[in-house]
């Protein structure tokens, strides 16, 4: 609710100035100028990273977006709307409905700008007078800037954001929240860069990093700092393959339950064989839908451990466009209590429209073959 009406209240601004009209302050006083290349300063992390990363940087992006979107209704009244001089300060004021707004700024001694945004009137229900909602610096270049949001209700600072850009044009991104909690971000000019968030004690929560194609790793803590969970995926522009539309298991022909004895013996093992595969076919769909991949040598990888049990899915697109699975079981079972010593359960190819593909199944804890099964769907 308050980042709704935060936002609101800007955008109004906007509205006002734009259409305002600038009156002469002098010949001799000039009000100051924004920087023009915020949208620089607003940091990113990879579109192709895991989603757990994606909210942590999303946040910062945010932020920075509401504080970028402050500057450039700043910017419009400097350019918009008659400044006035107040001792050592510039001020605009206007209106709009039946609140008072007020912009001040003034140049500090070593030429950094600060901003305050002042409201009185009714916001949601509650009476102000004179209350600064948000204040910030910026330097001329913008490679330095910090910035406040202040909570009506409380007085409280709700977000303080900060950020710098060094001598060789890494971007340093902070964000704390009211409640204590900080995330860090960095990015490179080349696109890498790296994300930490800490907790309200100071403890590290969650960290990211990531290289230039996109590329990265990720790790999770608990209050006591110890690993929790962790990962990585692969460079931007390479996605890993999808699994099949259908599953797989429909490609294993059903007997008829009214064909005779002799067939239906055949049709029992097919039925079996079924079951065995979308058995495995589970394993496939939790490791692809709740672990993020990592790409090692033209290889997608897919691994995560239930219990004692380590599961790994491969993926490999081949020469032919079409595509290699296989699937490892390694430790122990905890609901069958069997032991598995990087059992390479089942190896999967299959082709890019699904219409045909060979599935091979090995014997426990072997690399002997249990069964050969291959299939082709004709296109009638």
């Amino acid at each position: 609710m308050k980042k709704r009406w935060i936002s609101g209240i800007l955008v109004a601004l906007l509205l006002v100035w734009g259409c305002s009209k600038k009156e002469a302050t002098g010949p001799q006083e000039k009000p100051p100028e924004l920087p023009q290349n915020l949208e620089s300063r607003i940091p990113s992390v990879p579109s192709n990273a895991p989603a757990e990363v994606q909210a942590y940087g999303n946040v910062v992006t945010l932020f920075h977006g509401l504080f970028l979107q402050y500057f450039q209704q700043m910017n419009n009244a400097v350019q918009n709307f008659p400044a006035q001089r107040e001792g050592g300060n510039w001020v605009w004021q206007t209106t709009y409905q039946q609140m008072s707004i007020k912009i001040v700024s003034n140049v500090k001694s070593d030429g950094t700008l600060h901003w305050e945004f002042y409201i009185t009137g009714t916001l949601d229900t509650i009476q102000v007078n004179n209350f600064k909602i948000v204040e910030g610096d910026v330097n001329a270049d913008a490679t330095f800037g910090s910035w406040k949001v202040y909570d009506p209700f409380s007085g409280n600072v709700l977000y303080t954001y900060e950020w710098t850009v060094d001598d060789s044009g890494v971007l340093h991104a902070t964000l704390t929240v009211e409640s204590g909690q900080r995330l860090e971000l960095t990015q490179a000019p080349d696109g890498s860069g790296s994300l930490t968030v800490y907790r309200s004690d100071n403890t590290k929560e969650f960290s990211a990093t990531w290289a230039a194609d996109g590329s990265g790793s990720w790790t999770a803590y608990d209050e006591n700092g110890q690993e929790i969970g962790s990962g990585t995926w692969g460079p931007g522009g390479q996605a890993p393959p999808s699994l099949p539309n259908t599953s797989l298991d429909q490609a294993i022909v059903e007997v008829p339950s009214t064909a005779p004895n002799q067939v239906r013996t055949y049709g029992q093992f097919l039925s079996g064989m079924r079951m065995n595969l979308q058995m495995m076919l589970n394993h496939m769909l939790n490791a692809y839908h709740h672990v993020p991949p990592r790409l090692s040598d033209s290889t997608w990888v897919w691994e995560f451990t239930a219990g004692t049990l380590t599961i790994r899915m491969q993926a490999t697109v081949l020469a032919d466009s079409s595509y290699h699975w296989e699937l490892y079981l390694d430790g122990t079972d905890s609901h069958s209590g069997k032991s598995y010593n990087n059992w390479k359960v089942l190896e999967v190819t299959i082709s890019a429209d699904q219409s045909h593909g060979t599935l091979i199944f090995y014997q426990e804890n072997s690399t002997d073959v249990a069964f050969h099964y291959t299939w082709q769907v004709d296109v009638c």
